[in-house]
C-alpha cells in the first residue's frame, strides 16, 4: 500500500513538472536573429535634356517705306535730255540706324530693256528721291519699274539650343537588415525560429 502511494505521488509530481515545462515552453519567448526588408532613398546620376538661350548675330534688312509721289514712278522724258526716260522713286528710312540704300530701275519696251542702279546713304527718319534714267535702243511706250534694296544691320537674336546636363535623382532601393525577433521556446527547440535571407533582387 505504501509503495502504491509513492508511485502515485511520483506520477503526480511528474505530471506537474511536465505541465509546468509545457506552460513555460508555450509562454516563454526567446530571442533569435531575423531579417527585415526596408526601403531607402539612394542617389544616382542621371542625364536630362533642357533648353537654353544662346545669343547669335543675325543680319536683317533695315526697315523702310516707299514714299514715291503719285505719278513719279511713271517713265517721262528727262528734263535735261528728252531722249532719256526718267523716273523718281523715293524711299524713307524708318529704322533706328542709317545705311546705304540702293535702287534698281528698269526701263522696258516691247523690244528692249535697260537697267539703272544707284545708291545713297539715308539717315534714320530721312528720305531720298532717286533720279533713275534709261534709254532703250528700240521701241516706244516705255514702262518703268523699280525695286529698293535696303542695307542690312546686325542684331542679337537669342536662339533655343538643346543641351544635356547631369542631375542627381533619387530612387527607392530595397535593403535588408538584421533584427532581433522573438518566438516561443518550443519553436526554438524544434528549429522553427529560423528565417531565410530575403530575396530582394
Amino acid at each position: 500500500m505504501e509503495t502504491s502511494n509513492k508511485i502515485l505521488i511520483a506520477v503526480f509530481i511528474f505530471i506537474f513538472i511536465v505541465a509546468i515545462v509545457s506552460i513555460l515552453l508555450i509562454t516563454v519567448k526567446v530571442p533569435y536573429t531575423g531579417y527585415s526588408v526596408y526601403t531607402e532613398k539612394e542617389p544616382y546620376i542621371d542625364t536630362e535634356n533642357y533648353s537654353d538661350k544662346e545669343p547669335g548675330i543675325q543680319q536683317v534688312p533695315l526697315k523702310y517705306q516707299d514714299v514715291t509721289q503719285r505719278g513719279a514712278y511713271i517713265a517721262r522724258p528727262c528734263l535735261w535730255d528728252e531722249t532719256f526716260s526718267c523716273t523718281l522713286p523715293a524711299v524713307m528710312n524708318i529704322d533706328t540706324v542709317g545705311g546705304t540704300f540702293a535702287v534698281n530701275c528698269t526701263f522696258k519696251t516691247l523690244y528692249d530693256q535697260v537697267s539703272f542702279y544707284d545708291t545713297h546713304y539715308i539717315a534714320p527718319g530721312d528720305y531720298f528721291e532717286f533720279n533713275c534714267r534709261g534709254k532703250p535702243s528700240r521701241g516706244s511706250d516705255i514702262i518703268a519699274s523699280y525695286k529698293f534694296i535696303p542695307p542690312n544691320k546686325e542684331i542679337t537674336k537669342y536662339n533655343d539650343v538643346q543641351k544635356t546636363r547631369e542631375v542627381t535623382q533619387y530612387r527607392d532601393v530595397a535593403k535588408v537588415k538584421e533584427v532581433i525577433k522573438y518566438c516561443n521556446a518550443w519553436k526554438q527547440i524544434v528549429g522553427q525560429c529560423k528565417e531565410d535571407y530575403p530575396n530582394i533582387a
